[in-house]
Protein backbone atom coordinates (compact mmCIF):
# COMPACT_ATOMS: atom_id res chain seq x y z
CA UNK A 1 0.00 0.00 0.00
CA UNK A 2 1.11 3.38 -0.22
CA UNK A 3 2.42 6.12 1.91
CA UNK A 4 -0.28 8.78 2.15
CA UNK A 5 1.51 10.44 5.15
CA UNK A 6 5.28 11.46 6.40
CA UNK A 7 6.32 12.50 9.72
CA UNK A 8 10.26 13.26 9.43
CA UNK A 9 11.74 14.57 12.66
CA UNK A 10 15.84 15.45 11.61
CA UNK A 11 18.12 16.90 13.51
CA UNK A 12 16.53 18.04 16.36
CA UNK A 13 17.49 18.75 19.85
CA UNK A 14 14.89 16.34 21.67
CA UNK A 15 14.92 16.59 25.32
CA UNK A 16 13.97 13.94 27.78
CA UNK A 17 10.78 15.18 28.81
CA UNK A 18 9.73 13.14 25.28
CA UNK A 19 8.04 10.09 26.13
CA UNK A 20 10.75 7.10 25.56
CA UNK A 21 8.34 5.35 23.27
CA UNK A 22 8.58 8.79 20.85
CA UNK A 23 5.56 8.44 19.58
CA UNK A 24 2.04 8.38 21.35
CA UNK A 25 -0.39 4.94 20.77
CA UNK A 26 -2.47 5.32 17.60
CA UNK A 27 -5.82 5.92 19.26
CA UNK A 28 -4.11 4.86 22.47
CA UNK A 29 -4.81 1.54 22.05
CA UNK A 30 -3.42 0.08 18.23
CA UNK A 31 -0.96 0.65 15.90
CA UNK A 32 -0.96 3.32 13.34
CA UNK A 33 -2.30 2.46 10.05
CA UNK A 34 0.55 1.37 7.26
CA UNK A 35 -0.07 4.24 5.38
CA UNK A 36 2.00 6.48 7.69
CA UNK A 37 5.52 6.77 7.87
CA UNK A 38 7.66 8.18 10.47
CA UNK A 39 11.08 8.79 10.59
CA UNK A 40 13.90 9.93 12.68
CA UNK A 41 17.72 11.27 11.53
CA UNK A 42 20.58 12.51 13.37
CA UNK A 43 18.32 13.67 16.31
CA UNK A 44 20.54 14.32 19.79
CA UNK A 45 19.89 14.57 22.96
CA UNK A 46 18.42 12.40 26.17
CA UNK A 47 14.91 12.24 24.16
CA UNK A 48 16.20 11.10 20.97
CA UNK A 49 17.63 8.00 22.51
CA UNK A 50 15.69 5.56 19.73
CA UNK A 51 16.51 1.90 22.21
CA UNK A 52 12.88 2.20 23.99
CA UNK A 53 11.14 3.14 21.05
CA UNK A 54 7.88 1.93 19.51
CA UNK A 55 8.17 -1.00 17.14
CA UNK A 56 5.41 0.18 14.48
CA UNK A 57 5.85 -0.98 10.67
CA UNK A 58 5.51 2.49 9.34
CA UNK A 59 8.42 3.70 11.82
CA UNK A 60 12.23 4.24 10.76
CA UNK A 61 14.06 5.12 14.14
CA UNK A 62 17.43 5.62 12.42
CA UNK A 63 17.14 6.70 8.53
CA UNK A 64 19.72 7.03 6.21
CA UNK A 65 21.67 9.70 4.62
CA UNK A 66 19.74 8.51 1.48
CA UNK A 67 16.43 8.14 2.89
CA UNK A 68 16.41 11.02 4.76
CA UNK A 69 17.47 13.16 1.86
CA UNK A 70 14.11 12.68 0.34
CA UNK A 71 12.55 15.28 2.40
CA UNK A 72 15.19 17.67 2.22
CA UNK A 73 14.64 21.23 1.03
CA UNK A 74 16.18 20.50 -2.18
CA UNK A 75 14.09 17.45 -2.48
CA UNK A 76 10.83 18.79 -1.68
CA UNK A 77 10.54 22.25 -3.20
CA UNK A 78 11.78 24.44 -5.62
CA UNK A 79 14.58 25.64 -3.59
CA UNK A 80 16.49 27.75 -6.45
CA UNK A 81 13.43 29.21 -7.38
CA UNK A 82 10.85 30.83 -5.39
CA UNK A 83 12.27 30.26 -2.09
CA UNK A 84 16.28 31.96 -2.08
CA UNK A 85 14.05 35.38 -3.05
CA UNK A 86 12.09 35.03 0.08
CA UNK A 87 14.97 35.64 2.52
CA UNK A 88 14.26 33.16 4.72
CA UNK A 89 17.29 31.21 5.56
CA UNK A 90 17.36 27.81 4.95
CA UNK A 91 20.26 24.49 4.59
CA UNK A 92 18.80 22.58 1.50
CA UNK A 93 20.75 19.83 1.94
CA UNK A 94 21.43 17.16 5.04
Amino acid sequence: MECLLYSIVMKTEIEKLIDPKGWVPWNNKSNPPTTITYGEYMNYEPGSDVGNQVKWIGYKPKMTDQEAHKYTVDALINHNGWLRHTCVPYNGSL
